[in-house]
């Protein structure tokens, strides 16, 4: 469990979760989570302030849906990807569409 600048507490988990502005059409992982957002490894981020809509996979949780939004990206070459620091983008998580007691429990479950 790290605590993040903001004074949150993140556990690093690696979840998979679909995301995309209109749909969820692109797959990347998570390397940290907190009920209120998550940091997604991808060598593609996008702009901050887009929407997304997401869809987490939760290991033996089942599927959340979710809307949130890009706070902050930092691109990295998709070959230093796996050896790069934070490539990728935070997200801050607006709404959660189906799944809310799901996503609760399991953030208790890490202690976010």
């Amino acid at each position: 469990m790290a605590i993040g600048k903001r004074g949150l507490q993140r556990s690093r988990r690696r979840i998979q979760v679909r995301y995309g502005e209109k749909t969820p059409v692109r797959t990347a992982f998570t390397e940290d989570v907190h009920r209120e957002g998550l940091f997604l490894k991808t060598a593609q981020p996008l702009r901050p302030g887009t929407r997304l809509c997401l869809e987490l996979l939760l290991p033996d949780h089942g599927t959340v849906t979710a809307q949130g939004q890009v706070r902050w990206a930092r691109k990295v070459p998709a070959n230093l990807i796996r050896v790069a620091k934070k490539g990728g983008m935070g997200i801050r998580i607006l709404k959660i569409d189906a799944g809310a007691e799901t996503f609760e429990r399991y953030c208790t479950q890490l202690g976010t």
